[in-house]
């Protein structure tokens, strides 16, 4: 145990999703670690999340229920309300991936010295799951997203200076927003399986946007190259007939090729 253990502050953004929402409330209130500041910012649902977020209020630092202008600006919301030392959006459908995370975390002091912590995932499918393990930011973060940020502790600070730039990349705020940290920030890899991930997230449902807006972010940063953009062209393409692939070929098929894949 170290002598001062940090606060946590957990993020949890949620619109019309109440059915997936006790889960990952659980999953966060549930921590056996105690320094935990949890808020969840509701744009307005007119499903049960009312419901399920009043059944837990007890256990809820803040809640934040209205309007607003999509995933990224409630997000920059949550970090507005934020007091913990760290920050970690887990979204309603997500998840962490146990419930030793956070005390597994921060009962190491060289992490707890980072500025940013992150780790692995798990992916779930309909019908299976996998485990994807985090890539070296520094070497190959223009090639996309090495690793999710419900998969990311963040300290306040660098958040409370660096918002979510969801007028310039709808889609793809969180790729810019890591990308911007890197070029500033040493990422510390843990090791650990963070979080367990619900496919068919803003990014999943709208994918050639989202890799578009990732070289967008290269260019607004001057980071781009002829190989970069090649690569980029390459990625839309794939895209593109996989997701002609997807129309033809029947779904079980679909699901087993995935499966098969990333086996």
């Amino acid at each position: 145990m170290l002598p001062s253990q940090p606060l946590i502050s957990v993020i949890t953004i949620n619109y019309n999703d109440g059915d997936k929402l006790e889960k990952t409330i659980k999953s966060v209130i549930d921590q056996d670690y105690e320094f935990v500041e949890y808020i969840i910012v509701d744009g307005g649902s007119s499903d049960k999340s009312p419901s399920v977020i009043n059944k837990y209020a007890g256990s809820i630092s803040t809640i934040v229920s209205e309007s607003d202008d999509g995933l990224y600006d409630a997000m920059n919301k949550g970090i507005k309300y934020a007091t913990g030392d760290w920050v970690i959006f887990m979204n309603s459908g997500d998840y962490f991936y146990d419930l030793s995370v956070l005390s597994r975390i921060f009962s190491i002091e060289d992490r707890t010295k980072q500025n940013i912590i992150y780790g692995d995932r798990e992916i779930r499918y309909d019908s299976f799951s996998r485990k994807q393990l985090a890539t070296h930011v520094q070497k190959k973060l223009w090639k996309g997203m090495l690793f999710s940020h419900q998969s990311m502790f963040t300290r306040r600070k660098l958040l409370d200076e660096n918002s979510f730039q969801y007028q310039l990349f709808p889609i793809a705020s969180d790729f810019d927003l890591i990308y911007r940290l890197s070029r500033s920030e040493t990422f510390y890899y843990c090791g650990l399986l963070i979080a367990s991930i619900d496919v068919g997230g803003v990014s999943d449902t709208n994918r050639l946007q989202a890799i578009w807006e990732r070289y967008k972010t290269l260019e607004h940063y001057c980071d781009h190259s002829f190989y970069k953009k090649a690569y980029y062209v390459y990625l839309i393409l794939d895209s593109l007939l996989r997701s002609m692939l997807k129309n033809i070929i029947p779904k079980p098929l679909v699901a087993l090729i995935i499966k098969m894949k990333r086996a």
